[in-house]
């Protein structure tokens, strides 16, 4: 082998070393300022310093489970969550409902903690980090799966008023209520689902535009509210929800080959 040849191949070497290295420290890089996780606030984060992606077994059980938050700007945008479920870090780092995030019964019950302070590309660090800390990775697949099923209850759907026609789609918050105007029942679908981490599907038949409201509790703005409450949100419009099976488009998770 002549000099320039060894020349070339050591230069190689050295360029692949120390790029393996910075993708060790981007995903593994031990400096999260801990106060991030004690305060979760999009303030708290922004003040990290880049180039963080760590997984790790949640340090604050005793935190609101799906503790999230997220800041952006100038085309970066960085996340931090607490005591989060699979579940839900897995919808956060596949952009994906977590009601519509498929777990295999067999896997961990744990929950996490997580940051990614990555200049670009936060979800695809987060499910890098997903893989390599806890071995799992996700594909969208068609499956026949538990849902709940939305139906009318009522038929005079005492708290829904049929929308104008020509209205605006819109949300408005007054005086402690959250005030939904010209939408659909379907609308409200992925909301429900979101909050009580299971596929929902409409089957109310109702076709127009509505306005409706609720109450907007301290619960609901933590998504800390379980069936019950939303049971008796929706009763109040005239609908409900009961258990049904159907072929939902879902997001599986599965051990990493």
């Amino acid at each position: 082998m002549n000099r320039p040849t060894k020349i070339i191949l050591a230069s190689v070497a050295v360029i692949v070393l120390i790029a393996g290295s910075i993708a060790v420290k981007l995903i593994w890089f031990p400096g999260a300022d801990e106060s991030i996780f004690r305060e979760m606030t999009q303030q708290k984060l922004k003040q990290s310093r880049s180039g963080i992606v760590m997984v790790r077994p949640t340090r604050y059980p005793e935190a609101p489970t799906n503790d999230f938050t997220s800041t952006g700007g100038r085309g970066k945008r960085w996340l931090a969550g607490r005591n989060v479920t699979l579940q839900q870090l897995v919808g956060i780092a596949y952009d994906y409902n977590p009601g519509k995030v498929w777990i295999p019964a067999n896997a961990p019950k744990n929950n996490y903690d997580f940051i990614v302070t990555a200049l670009s590309g936060p979800q695809q660090h987060l499910r890098g980090a997903i893989q390599k800390k806890l071995g799992y990775v996700a594909s969208v697949e068609t499956r026949d799966t538990d849902v709940m099923a939305l139906k009318v209850k009522d038929r005079t759907l005492p708290g829904m008023k049929e929308s104008a026609a020509g209205a605006k789609r819109g949300e408005n918050f007054k005086n402690g209520r959250l005030y939904l105007t010209h939408q659909k029942p379907a609308d409200i679908i992925d909301p429900i689902a979101s909050v009580l981490k299971i596929p929902v599907i409409d089957k109310t038949g109702l076709t127009g535009y509505y306005d409706f409201s609720l109450e907007w509790n301290e619960k609901l703005a933590k998504g800390e509210a379980n069936q019950d409450d939303i049971q008796n949100i929706l009763g109040q419009w005239g609908l409900g929800l009961e258990p049904d099976t159907a072929p939902i488009e879902m997001l599986a998770v599965k051990k990493a080959p």
